[in-house]
């Protein structure tokens, strides 16, 4: 009976993955109707020109099989972008008189941090307040 369980729900997601792929999806060059999200839009349409150009869209047809140079593309994109923060970080740090060990350690650790706080409060919003406290406790204790 287990095994009928566990096929049965094996299915039902690879049912539901493929109406997700099926859907098509949206373009960032479509441009927003609203004045604010327009105005963002405009700012972050270079960034979507280069990423477009340089990393393969794996959920089209014609580009299903160059997930591996989608995957690494994005790895190069990542490197870069983490290459950029550090090298801002070094240059405000000289202008401000402070030492490169001390912004980059205080940098790294809103890094890691900020992001577990947002996931925590969307994970408290939704009524998972013990998961969310539990999370952020042990995060607290690794940091330290």
């Amino acid at each position: 009976m287990d095994f009928y369980r566990i096929f049965w729900t094996e299915s039902a997601q690879k049912k539901q993955v493929a109406t997700h792929l099926q859907q098509p999806a949206i373009s960032q060059f479509s441009c927003p109707s609203s004045c604010s999200r327009r105005c963002s839009w405009l700012l972050v349409l270079p960034l979507y020109a280069l990423l477009a150009i340089t990393v393969p869209d794996c959920r089209k047809q014609k580009w299903r099989n160059w997930f591996l140079v989608s995957l690494l593309m994005s790895v190069l994109w990542l490197c870069l972008q983490v290459y950029l923060l550090v090298w801002m970080i070094s240059v405000a740090g000289y202008l401000l008189s402070i030492p490169d060990t001390v912004m980059s350690l205080t940098f790294t650790a809103a890094a890691t941090s900020i992001p577990t706080v947002m996931a925590c409060m969307l994970v408290a919003q939704d009524g998972g307040y013990m998961h969310a406290l539990i999370t952020v406790l042990l995060k607290v204790r690794c940091a330290i």
